[in-house]
């Protein structure tokens, strides 16, 4: 993104995963999650924010500036959903590995600015550590 601009993205999504009979080893997986998705994009003037702690500490501004009297935030929140699947290697009860975890995501909200967030795909690996007993 350009100076003095910020993005996010946050999505809460549940749903069912369906797992066949595993060997001891490999784990596969596939899966359907919705809820929603919220995309946020934020622009600052540093400008107005130092003309504000400025005034702050002259003395001559009543209170001391919040972050909205200096920037713009605009933000979209609409329902969402993602379907995937993947695949863990079991090492022992507590430790797996994500070999490949495949994802499409698709929100159904307006563009925010100039983030185009309605379609997405995602390819992961990593570590999978699990607490507890169950």
């Amino acid at each position: 993104m350009p100076k003095n601009e910020s993005g996010d993205s946050l999505s809460y999504l549940i749903g069912p995963r369906w797992t066949p009979r595993a060997s001891k080893r490999l784990s596969p997986y596939v899966q359907l999650l919705l809820g929603g998705r919220r995309i946020t994009h934020e622009t600052d003037d540093p400008d107005k924010r130092k003309e504000l702690m400025d005034g702050w500490n002259n003395g001559t501004l009543p209170h001391y500036p919040m972050r909205r009297d200096w920037a713009v935030e605009n933000q979209a929140n609409g329902f969402a959903m993602a379907m995937g699947g993947g695949l863990d290697v079991v090492m022992n009860s507590a430790l797996s590995w994500r070999v490949a975890r495949l994802e499409y995501t698709h929100a159904w909200l307006p563009d925010v600015d100039q983030i185009h967030a309605s379609d997405g795909a995602q390819f992961t690996s990593g570590v999978i550590l699990r607490i507890g007993s169950w």
